[in-house]
């Protein structure tokens, strides 16, 4: 990597870390940074056992650094021109080709995106064959599972008020409940993820929220 490459990483870093500033613990820098250790470690283990893969370290960082600030839920409406003023700054970093696919994976990282694009039968071929996709893609759904994706779902719950647990008049889980989310979207996400290392971290994970589900369940009156 050259040294404008790590200025590059480095103003993103410092760019991502202000403009997330007031984030809730959910959606915060700290939950970008896993991210992007996840994502690293991710494409480092396919180009261990798959060398004949081409993948660019470099963009899979800049794409997990940049994940999560066209959120709609925090967006503040000017996500797109930081972005564009800081490639014009480090052009001479990252070019154009660079640019255009972190900007690809960046708006295509979304859990709610892919299930859409999926049911629409939507995917193309760059979704199913573009390994830096699926390495910042599958380090987001990582962050969202085990220990740390039931501490992101409480902290995300407390910020919008939903209930932790709840059930209904005929004693099922109220939709509207943190519980629910476990099964309408994490238990899913072990199913949908693409790299080998990542369906190995992401069994662990599975299990702990199997199992924090049953203790729940167990501790309900």
């Amino acid at each position: 990597m050259s040294t404008n490459q790590k200025r590059a990483l480095e103003a993103a870093e410092q760019l991502v870390r202000n403009h997330m500033a007031s984030y809730d613990p959910s959606h915060d820098f700290l939950h970008v940074n896993r991210v992007r250790k996840t994502a690293l470690r991710l494409a480092q283990r396919v180009q261990e056992e798959q060398p004949d893969v081409s993948l660019d370290i470099f963009v899979v960082e800049l794409a997990a650094l940049f994940h999560d600030l066209f959120d709609a839920k925090y967006s503040k409406g000017d996500d797109r021109s930081l972005l564009d003023a800081f490639f014009q700054e480090h052009a001479e970093a990252i070019s154009k080709d660079n640019v255009l696919d972190i900007m690809k994976i960046v708006e295509n990282v979304s859990y709610s995106k892919e299930v859409k694009r999926i049911a629409g039968g939507l995917q193309t071929p760059w979704h199913e064959s573009c390994v830096e996709l699926h390495c910042v893609q599958d380090a987001d759904k990582l962050d969202a599972m085990g220990a740390v994706g039931i501490m992101r779902c409480s902290a995300y719950s407390a910020v919008v008020n939903r209930p932790l647990y709840a059930t209904t008049a005929e004693g099922e889980i109220d939709p509207g409940c943190s519980i629910e989310h476990y099964h309408s979207k994490l238990l899913k996400l072990q199913g949908m993820l693409r790299t080998k290392e990542g369906r190995r971290l992401g069994e662990e994970r599975h299990q702990f929220m199997l199992l924090f589900l049953d203790q729940v369940n167990n501790e309900s009156i």
